[in-house]
């Protein structure tokens, strides 16, 4: 309708090929509209195991409260909690993008790298590298396959597709094994940040048991979802043990300690509120598994 309307004006004589009225038309009909997606962003907090499945497909495992004593697994929808308390934790979870088409497959995850030299470095070019993450299998920590203990992961939840990337990280922290002692480690990711968008006809679902609980169409400029395991109260101990009960093949454990006098990155977390630490001041953070390629159990 809009090509038609211009023609007509051309040939009526109202307006000439220099109009500038005819070029604003012809310019809007070049360039779409900017923004044509919704942005959604998923934030992972607290305790819990991220994953890579066969496909580059991620998924994500929750500490069950026997595991992780005194923590609390929430989900927020846009600041809007929902109750989960009638939800089986041991079925399956889900948080899909449903194309026009039906299907919810996509080309597998990206994990944002945009450079950081070790993990004393808090340049801001790669302060949301997603390599600030504690991969326990990796070099870093005990460079094998580590077994999991199946059952203690309630809910596993099937993430979307998107970009993983450090949202936020912790104060600088020193790091031991067994009983050796600590000694500067650097900083570590403390919340990690899922991030895709929602094109016109796609829905975001989150699935338990495959009963829809939430849908989110795309239409807003977006949509932000928090999911948390953190403590209730504020704590003194170190909850990162925790992860050790999930695994039947380590003997010798890594604990984290606070630098003294902290040393925040650039990225830290903006409210201090402790309802999320492992220690006073210091957070409950996930954990990668880089070497397995069985799904979580």
């Amino acid at each position: 309708m809009l090509i038609i309307a211009s023609v007509m004006l051309f040939q009526s004589g109202l307006v000439n090929s220099s109009s500038p009225n005819l070029n604003a038309v012809e310019k809007r009909i070049k360039q779409p509209s900017v923004r044509n997606t919704t942005a959604v962003e998923v934030a992972l907090e607290g305790l819990m195991v991220l994953h890579k499945k066969a496909g580059n497909h991620y998924e994500v495992g929750i500490l069950k409260p026997e595991i992780a004593h005194d923590h609390v697994f929430r989900i927020w929808i846009d600041n809007e909690e929902l109750d989960l308390k009638e939800y089986p934790r041991d079925k399956t979870w889900a948080l899909e993008v449903v194309k026009p088409s039906g299907g919810s497959s996509g080309p597998g995850m990206r994990l944002r790298e945009r450079g950081h030299r070790g993990r004393l470095d808090d340049s801001r070019t790669g302060e949301t590298d997603f390599s600030w993450a504690v991969d326990l299998e990796g070099r870093e920590f005990h460079n094998r396959l580590l077994r999991l203990r199946p059952g203690n992961l309630k809910p596993i939840i099937q993430l979307p597709d998107g970009e993983l990337w450090t949202k936020y990280r912790a104060p600088m922290l020193q790091r031991k094994l067994g009983n050796g002692t600590y000694s500067d480690f650097g900083f570590v990711t403390e919340t990690t940040a899922l991030s895709f968008n929602l094109r016109p006809g796609e829905k975001l679902r989150l699935k338990i048991a495959n009963k829809v609980i939430r849908e989110l169409p795309y239409g807003p400029d977006s949509y932000s979802i928090k999911i948390r395991n953190g403590p209730r109260e504020p704590s003194h101990e170190s909850h990162f043990p925790y992860y050790y009960q999930l695994f039947s093949n380590v003997k010798k454990q890594y604990d984290f300690a606070l630098v003294k006098p902290e040393v925040d990155p650039s990225n830290v977390y903006p409210d201090p509120t402790p309802d999320k630490r492992w220690i006073e001041g210091m957070p409950c953070g996930e954990v990668f598994l880089g070497k397995r390629t069985a799904p979580l159990r």
